[in-house]
């Protein structure tokens, strides 16, 4: 048997793809791009609580503005490979 015949369609792998996404989304996650095979989904991340508490005890003003306006990300990359195989890469 050729590896040829475990190569998968571009729409079979869209939707394997289209189906991870609305996983993801599911949990917070949105689309930031995508094409056929891949997607680039973000999640806000709230302030980080080590440096907050800092900012309060020390700076009460600094550590108020940062609670209110720290909005970090994460991002996640999703891939769907010629086999169907969904490869997840997730960077801070």
């Amino acid at each position: 048997m050729s590896e040829s015949a475990d190569v998968i369609t571009i729409e079979a792998r869209r939707a394997i793809l289209d189906a991870e996404i609305a996983n993801q989304v599911k949990t917070g996650w949105r689309v930031v791009s995508r094409t056929d095979t891949t997607a680039q989904l973000v999640k806000d991340k709230g302030p980080d609580g080590c440096i907050t508490i800092f900012l309060l005890l020390f700076f009460i003003v600094p550590g108020i503005l940062y609670m209110i306006l720290y909005k970090g990300s994460e991002n996640l990359y999703l891939e769907v490979d010629d086999h169907g195989n969904v490869k997840r890469t997730a960077q801070a």
